[in-house]
């Protein structure tokens, strides 16, 4: 079969120049196998590693799903493998057989969402290609059954497909990655600080900032700058009080959210969901969402309430992360002791940095 023809077997829909996913398998993933299905069709998922190995995971029509506008194909994986590289490459490969054709889909990883150790990833068709035999093709299969069903947690891959669906609906710009930042005010405002200025480096991170009355206040005393110097460090910056602004809509489309530093205050409000201000709020609509929510806390000794506080919103889908100093990257500087925690920060968001040597 020529290229020529292979391409005639492509929809490239309205948008010139953009690849669709082809009308056959949006058909095929759209069929939803019911109960009088025996045997369903495993479609492959390849990804490669940091060192360009592949890996393919098997995947059922159950863990597929063709995004609203018909643009993406939607994905929830479970493999740490496969979790692994996909955020790492942001690239993947799906084989599809319908009829006599074997579709080869190349994708890019747009937006994803994780619940439940699952991974959900909207994947961008790069460029779509159609085999034709010119006979029935017989695709790998597995016999469907309600143990399997129960036992790999299909209620658990379609509650992330409509997660992610959710999030395709108001999509990001391709080329953006808006993150939350929240500032409390607990000691040690140059974690926040080093923590913007880290992430200024970063190409294509938005920063959304709010900065409480209390952080104003730390910054003023403990690092003796005017709080306005740390608040131009963002992209957008919101008064405390501003509940009508955007991050206190989940509808606003981010990659998560910290807190750094993260006060007991702070804590003790987004444990209990009381969103009194901006930043409770934000915080509360980035754990609804099902986004990743970082707490840097910063307190010592804790007592029984901080703990109980850390155990709910853990329980909630949050991380707590408080500034623990590491000696493995041999540090030098207290900057570079910041620093090994801005970047266990971005680690949790699935950011890519070089802020310390990692051990190997």
């Amino acid at each position: 079969m020529t290229r020529a023809a292979r391409e005639a077997e492509i929809d490239v829909g309205e948008d010139p120049g953009r690849e669709r996913l082809p009308a056959a398998v949006v058909a095929l993933l759209a069929a939803e196998p019911g109960p009088e299905v025996a045997f369903d069709q495993a479609i492959p998922l390849l990804t490669v590693d940091s060192a360009g190995y592949p890996h393919v995971a098997l995947l059922s029509r159950g863990q597929l799903r063709v995004s609203p506008d018909g643009s993406e194909l939607l994905a929830v994986v479970t493999g740490t493998r496969t979790r692994a590289n996909l955020l790492g490459s942001r690239r993947a490969t799906v084989v599809a057989v319908s009829g006599q054709t074997a579709y080869y889909l190349k994708l890019d990883v747009g937006a994803t969402v994780e619940d439940a150790g699952r991974l959900g990833a909207a994947l961008r068709p790069r460029q779509c290609l159609a085999d034709s035999a010119g006979v029935d093709l017989a695709p790998m299969a597995f016999r469907r059954s309600a143990d399997m069903a129960a036992r790999e947690r299909w209620d658990e891959d379609a509650r992330v497909l409509d997660l992610l669906e959710r999030e395709c609906r108001l999509p990001m710009a391709a080329d953006v990655r808006r993150l939350v930042v929240g500032l409390s005010g607990s000691s040690a405002p140059q974690l926040g600080d080093r923590f913007l200025r880290l992430c200024r480096e970063i190409e294509g991170l938005e920063i959304h900032l709010v900065m409480s009355a209390g952080a104003r206040r730390s910054i003023e005393l403990e690092m003796g700058e005017d709080p306005s110097a740390i608040e131009a460090l963002a992209d957008v910056s919101y008064h405390p009080a501003d509940m009508g602004a955007a991050i206190s809509s989940g509808s606003f489309l981010t990659v998560g959210m910290v807190v750094i530093p993260c006060s007991m205050g702070a804590l003790a409000g987004i444990a209990a969901g009381t969103s009194t201000d901006l930043l409770r709020r934000a915080a509360d609509v980035t754990l609804k969402e099902r986004r990743p929510l970082v707490l840097v806390t910063r307190e010592t000794p804790l007592s029984l309430i901080h703990l109980r506080n850390m155990e709910t919103v853990t329980l909630a889908g949050a991380t707590v992360l408080p500034p623990v100093p590491a000696f493995y990257h041999r540090p030098k500087t207290i900057d570079d002791l910041l620093l090994h925690t801005c970047g266990k920060v971005l680690d949790q968001l699935h950011i890519a940095h070089d802020a310390f040597i990692r051990w190997s």
